[in-house]
C-alpha cells in the first residue's frame, strides 16, 4: 500500500514501492485525470530506497541465470513482434526502452486515446522492461526479448495528485483488454487483475467476448494471477479468490495465466493459485526498470506476478517471432510442451505445467499433422546476433548437448502426451521412475525419464545465492 490507501477493485499484480502496490478496478466505471507529475512514484523519496546500487546491476539477477532466456537468442530475439502491455503506461524516455515503445493509448476516460507513452506509478514501465529492455553498460539487465516493440495501453494511472495509490474500473480494464486486441499486437501482458465475483453478469460476459475477440485475431493473452497479499473493499486478501482474466485460461487456449516461483524454484507463497494456472515464472527477489529521470542504476528491487508474467510474456515473443505460422494456441501448447514439469499432478494448481524453458520452446518442432505431439529438436542455423552484442551467456552450451538433451526432452514429451490422449486428457501424476536404458535405446525414452530430469532441474537452485545486499529488504513488487 502506497500512502496509505487501501485499493479496491481489480488489482495491479505487482508494484512494491513501500509494500505492495495495489491498483484495484471498482466495477462502476470511473474517468480518472492525469495525477500531478510532483506527485509520481519516482519523485517520492520513501521509494529511493528501493534502487538498485550500480555494483549490483552489473550482476545478473537469479531470473536470469534460472530462465537463460539469452541461449535463445541464437534463434530468435523477438524481431517483428509487438506485445501489448495493459497497465499503467510505460515511459518511453527510459534509455533501455526508448527504441522499443511505439505509439500506444490511454482508456482512462473511459474513451479510447492515443497516449501511454508516460508513467506516474512506474508500474507498466517495470513490466515492459521485463519484456524488451535494452542492455546498458554495465548493467547485467536486459529483457527476454530485446528485439520486440512495446505497445502501451495505459488501464488506470494508479496514482493521484497527492500520491494516493488509485484504482482502474472493471469497464476500463475490459476497454484496454480490447484495444490492445484490436491494436495488432501479437501478444498482450496483463499485470492486473479483478477479482470474479465482483463482476457483473455484462462485465463477466464482456470479458469473455474480448478473449473470443482475441482469439479470432490470433492473439495471445498472458495474464499475472496476482497476489495473496493484495487487499480488496472488503479487508479480504486474495488467498481464495479468482482472479481474471488469469482464470480464463482454464477455458481459453489462447490464454495463459502466470503464477510464481522463488529463488529456490518452490512456488511463491504470496502468488493467487488455482486449477487455471498454466505457468509460473520467478517473481520473487527481482529486478526491473524504474520509471521517470535516471536515479543511481535506473534499476529498482521488485517482487510479484506482475512481473512473472512478462517473463512469459517475452518468451512468447521469441516463439512469435520463431514460428510466425504457428497459432496464439498452438505457442501456448509449445510453452506447456517444452516447460519443466513439476513432479505433480498437470497441472499443479501453484506451477501449473512449470517454468518455461525458452531454449526448448524455440528449438522444438511440433508435428504439423498434431500441435500435440513433439518431434525432433531444431539444430539447423541460428539466427546471426549482431557483432556488437556482447555475449552475457551463464554458461557455454555446445550444440551437440543442446541436440541430445533436447532430443531426450522432447522424445519424453512425446511420450507423455500419448499417454494423455490414453486418459482423455484428465490429469496424471508423473512417474518419477526412470528406466534403464542404453544409447542405442533412446528413442524409445518414455517421459519417466523425462519427469526425473524435470524434477532434478525443478529443484536445483542454478543461479545460487545473490551478490551481497541485491535485494532489499523490502523490494518493490507489481500488480497481479
Amino acid at each position: 500500500m502506497v500512502g496509505g490507501r487501501t485499493a479496491t477493485g481489480p488489482v495491479l499484480a505487482g508494484l512494491v514501492l513501500s509494500g505492495v502496490l495495489l491498483v484495484a478496478l471498482p466495477a462502476t466505471a470511473r474517468a480518472e485525470s492525469p495525477p500531478d507529475p510532483r506527485a509520481c512514484a519516482y519523485e517520492n523519496p520513501d521509494n529511493r530506497k528501493y534502487l538498485v546500487d550500480e555494483g549490483v546491476a552489473a550482476q545478473p539477477n537469479w531470473s536470469q541465470t534460472r530462465l537463460q532466456f539469452e541461449q535463445a537468442w541464437t534463434y530468435s530475439r523477438g524481431d517483428g513482434v509487438t506485445v501489448a502491455v495493459v497497465d499503467s503506461g510505460v515511459d518511453d524516455s527510459r534509455p533501455a526502452l526508448k527504441s522499443r515503445v511505439v505509439g500506444g493509448y490511454d482508456v482512462t476516460s473511459g474513451k479510447r486515446k492515443s497516449g501511454g507513452d508516460s508513467d506516474c506509478a512506474g508500474h507498466g514501465t517495470m513490466v515492459a522492461g521485463m519484456i524488451a529492455a535494452q542492455r546498458r553498460p554495465g548493467r547485467a539487465f536486459v529483457g527476454v526479448a530485446p528485439a520486440a516493440k512495446i505497445l502501451p495501453v495505459r488501464e488506470t494511472w494508479g496514482i493521484d495528485s497527492y500520491g494516493n495509490e488509485i484504482t482502474g474500473t472493471a469497464d476500463n480494464l475490459i476497454l484496454a483488454l480490447r484495444t490492445a486486441v484490436e491494436s495488432g499486437a501479437q501478444i498482450v501482458n496483463v499485470s492486473v487483475t479483478t477479482n470474479y465475483d465482483q463482476l457483473s453478469g455484462r462485465q463477466r460476459a464482456a470479458f469473455e467476448d474480448v478473449i473470443g475477440e482475441a482469439r479470432a485475431r490470433d492473439v495471445l493473452i498472458v495474464a499475472a494471477t496476482g497476489n495473496r497479499d493484495d487487499r480488496q473493499a472488503d479487508g479480504n486478501d486474495q488467498a481464495e479468490r479468482v482472479t481474471w482474466p488469469a482464470a480464463l485460461a482454464a477455458d481459453h487456449p489462447n490464454v495463459v495465466a502466470v503464477a510464481g516461483i522463488t529463488r529456490d524454484g518452490t512456488p511463491d507463497p504470496n502468488a493467487v493459485t488455482g486449477p487455471y494456472v498454466t505457468l509460473a515464472a520467478p517473481s520473487q527477489d527481482l529486478v526491473c526498470q524504474w520509471a521517470g529521470p535516471e536515479q543511481k542504476s535506473g534499476l529498482v528491487a521488485c517482487k510479484g506476478t506482475s512481473f512473472a508474467a512478462p517473463f512469459v510474456s517475452g518468451i512468447a515473443a521469441l516463439l512469435r517471432a520463431r514460428y510466425p505460422d504457428e497459432t496464439a494456441a498452438q505457442i501456448r501448447q509449445r510453452l506447456v510442451l517444452t516447460a519443466e514439469h513439476p513432479s505433480t499432478t498437470l497441472p499443479d494448481a501453484a506451477l501449473g505445467y512449470g517454468v518455461p524453458n525458452p531454449l526448448a520452446a524455440v528449438t522444438a518442432v511440433l508435428d504439423d499433422s498434431d500441435p500435440a505431439q513433439v518431434t525432433t529438436p531444431v539444430v539447423g542455423a541460428p539466427t546471426a546476433l549482431p557483432a556488437s552484442a556482447p555475449d552475457h551467456t551463464v554458461r557455454t552450451v555446445v550444440v551437440a548437448g543442446v541436440a541430445l538433451g533436447a532430443t531426450l526432452l522432447l522424445l519424453g514429451l512425446r511420450a507423455a502426451v500419448r499417454r494423455g490422449r490414453r486418459r482423455g486428457w484428465r490429469p496424471g501424476v508423473v512417474d518419477l521412475t526412470v528406466a534403464e536404458t542404453s544409447p542405442d535405446e533412446t528413442p524409445a525414452l518414455e517421459a519417466t525419464a523425462l519427469a526425473a530430469s524435470d524434477q532434478t532441474s525443478w529443484t536445483a537452485d542454478t543461479a545460487g545465492p545473490g551478490p551481497a545486499g541485491a535485494t532489499p529488504a523490502a523490494p518493490v513488487t507489481g500488480r497481479r
